[in-house]
């Protein structure tokens, strides 16, 4: 253990310790030697860190400096973020990491030095964070004001934080507002150049708007990748003095091939992100930025932050206004490609529901008279997905459905072409269910072809016959083949052709309304009215439901074979 110089310069070190889960508090190390631990014996004790050793680290003064030493803990301890092996020396802005516990030097005040609050020094971490530079000035422990000086620091800062606050309140789009953050930060801090950089989720940084002297014109932009990186992932503002005397910045080409001398940095963070940062820099060798010039620049980018917020979230409103009218006028294009009215088919009843679980829908029917083989036909499809892109297919596949229906081919002729141009015309992902039939009019012969669709259901008085499928769903393979089945429609008889929002309703238990209430329902309004069947069939859906949300499109057709 390193020993503690009696002979040495009256010294105070300011500490603010923030342990996990526990208001922050600032702390004054003015004798000689101060243990930090759980134990009620330490000089710093913090009961609340269950992980921190009774006697965890110590802090002591050898002369006008302060050093940081562990004192075997079992959580170990940190400077700057590195593991603490042997004593360290402590420098105003330094960060400790004890267990869970974070302290961090705010000033090391010597006998005839004026303390400068959290200033940093060379050779100290060039990063704070952003919050806790915030939340001190909230609660005015950042800067003391004791001096003239200080108090004229104080109000000048204030001075500046409210016409910042008038000029961004201002009625601007974005462009507008960068460059009035810009102006503030010029008026404010003086650099020669300041720039914004701004970043999407998952996006990297980009320069949206840069302002600097006009000496500068022409020559290259500065930017530190390093240090933006630091500042945005670390939403930490950022300092340094002079990197021609800091060995870790004394290498960078950003800094050596332009000749900056000084930086200061801050993050935009707003409540939910950091969307970018500020950096402003200097490079005249009697311009040095300071502590108090990166607490300010801080306090203004979080100005900035939020003000950008409220114009993003302005300009997603519109969009989505926009898109809005766009889904409706989507909507319009789509009722339009529906039956305007079903057919009049002498000895026939029909009845025809489609309703969207989104604005637009993934599901379609169709009705073509075949005059002259003295035919009706007959498609009901389920485009997997829902919302615009499943409504967009929709569309594409009742066009490419109208020309094979007008020509009287047979259903499984009708489901072939039909696979085969949407497996070339729309992504892999994108398939569809259908259910294709003809009717003879005379006769009541039903041929129809099910390309993977739920079974449609034959109502003949109280017994039901399910339709099963013949194939698989449209544009799934590029080969695929239908079979055919046939029966005859006889007089009282219904056909009811339904896609899968039907049955998939699911009710407040998570339960599916399913087949057997579909067939239940059925039976219930057999010798009723087309309408009364469909009706019957959504009004218990609605019911079963309860008032959860739709998952899926649902599409109700009923052809009824009337009694002479």
């Amino acid at each position: 253990m390193a020993p503690v110089s009696s002979d040495c310069v009256d010294t105070t070190l300011l500490l603010r310790v923030e342990p996990k889960g526990v208001r922050p508090f600032a702390f004054r190390c003015e004798h000689p030697s101060v243990v930090i631990g759980r134990s009620a014996t330490a000089d710093l004790h913090i009961p609340q860190d269950e992980f921190l050793s009774r006697r965890h680290a110590r802090i002591y003064r050898d002369h006008e400096r302060w050093y940081i030493e562990d004192l075997d803990s079992q959580n170990e301890t940190a400077l700057n973020g590195r593991r603490l092996r042997k004593p360290r020396r402590l420098r105003a802005g330094d960060s400790l990491k004890l267990s869970e516990c974070a302290i961090h030097v705010r000033a090391v005040i010597a006998d005839g030095e004026t303390p400068d609050g959290a200033g940093l020094r060379e050779g100290s971490d060039p990063y704070r964070s952003s919050n806790s530079i915030l939340e001190q000035s909230d609660s005015g422990e950042l800067t003391k004001a004791g001096t003239d000086a200080e108090l004229f620091y104080l109000a000048n800062r204030l001075q500046v934080l409210h016409q910042a606050h008038q000029a961004l309140a201002t009625p601007v789009n974005r462009e507008e507002l960068l460059e009035v953050i810009l102006e503030c930060t010029f008026a404010a801090l003086l650099p020669e150049e300041a720039t914004i950089f701004v970043r999407k989720p998952g996006e990297p940084l980009t320069r949206a708007a840069t302002r600097r002297l006009p000496q500068l014109s022409g020559q290259e932009f500065f930017y530190s990748q390093r240090l933006a990186d630091e500042v945005v992932d670390k939403r930490a503002g950022a300092l340094v003095l002079d990197a021609r005397n800091d060995e870790r910045f004394s290498d960078s080409d950003s800094f050596v091939d332009l000749g900056v001398r000084s930086v200061i940095a801050a993050p935009l963070l707003d409540p939910e992100e950091c969307s970018g940062l500020i950096i402003l820099s200097s490079r005249k060798t009697v311009r040095q930025f300071s502590s108090e010039d990166m607490e300010l620049l801080v306090s203004l980018a979080s100005v900035a932050a939020l003000r950008l917020k409220h114009i993003a979230l302005a300009d997603e409103a519109t969009r989505r206004r926009e898109f809005d009218r766009e889904i409706e006028r989507a909507r319009q294009i789509q009722v339009a490609l529906l039956p305007e009215s079903l057919p009049s088919i002498p000895g026939y009843s029909m009845s025809a529901i489609n309703r969207p679980s989104r604005t637009v829908s993934g599901d379609l029917y169709r009705f073509e008279e075949r005059v002259a083989h003295g035919e009706y036909s007959v498609l009901v499809a389920d485009v997997s997905g829902k919302g615009l892109a499943a409504s967009l297919v929709t569309a594409s596949l009742e066009a490419l459905a109208a020309g094979p229906m007008e020509m009287g081919r047979p259903p499984d002729d009708v489901l072939t072409k039909l696979s085969r141009r949407l497996y070339l015309r729309t992504p892999s992902e994108r398939f569809a269910t259908a259910f294709f039939a003809t009717l003879d009019i005379r006769s009541g012969r039903v041929r129809y072809a099910s390309a993977g669709h739920n079974a449609a259901l034959w109502i003949r008085d109280r017994e039901i016959v399910e339709l099963e499928g013949t194939g698989t769903p449209l544009g799934l393979l590029p080969d695929a083949s239908y079979g055919v089945e046939e029966f005859v429609l006889d007089f009282g008889e219904t056909l009811a052709i339904y896609t899968d929002g039907i049955t998939d309703t699911t009710s407040r238990d998570d339960e599916d309304f399913g087949m057997d209430r579909l067939k239940a329902t059925c039976r219930t309004h057999a010798q009723a009215s087309v309408e009364q069947i469909a009706s019957g069939i959504t009004d218990g859906v609605e019911s079963f439901a309860d008032g959860v949300p739709y998952a899926d499109d649902q599409t109700l057709v009923v052809i009824r074979r009337d009694r002479p």
